[in-house]
């Protein structure tokens, strides 16, 4: 079952390729299947805590969001930067899930 961490970065990844994100769309996928409105809007409100201005509201369409530019990090992150970021994630899963520090450090090791 995906965490909150795998729901995120795959929001950011189709804002990134310039796919519009809607709530209810999303809670047919099985990555969110059985997930509320309030889950996906919590997967989204982290995304635009730490990006302010990544994306917004379609207007007339409801609960269905798109990146501000084409491309979400186009302009805030390169390649390494996004790379980073899903480092960072894959070890707060380990560290919260109970997995040791030497799996996640071997993990983090491995792309530097």
């Amino acid at each position: 079952m995906p965490n909150q961490t795998h729901r995120v970065l795959e929001i950011i990844k189709r804002f990134n390729s310039g796919q519009k994100v809607c709530i209810e769309a999303l809670q047919n996928e099985a990555m969110w299947e059985g997930k509320s409105d309030k889950t996906v809007r919590r997967d989204l409100d982290i995304i635009k805590a730490m990006f302010p201005d990544s994306f917004h509201l379609i207007r007339g369409e409801i609960g269905c969001y798109k990146a501000i530019t084409h491309s979400l990090f186009s302009n805030i992150a390169t390649a390494s930067h996004l790379a980073l970021f899903g480092i960072i994630c894959l070890y707060l899963d380990y560290t919260r899930v109970g997995k040791t520090h030497q799996i996640a450090q071997t993990t983090i090791n491995g792309f530097l």
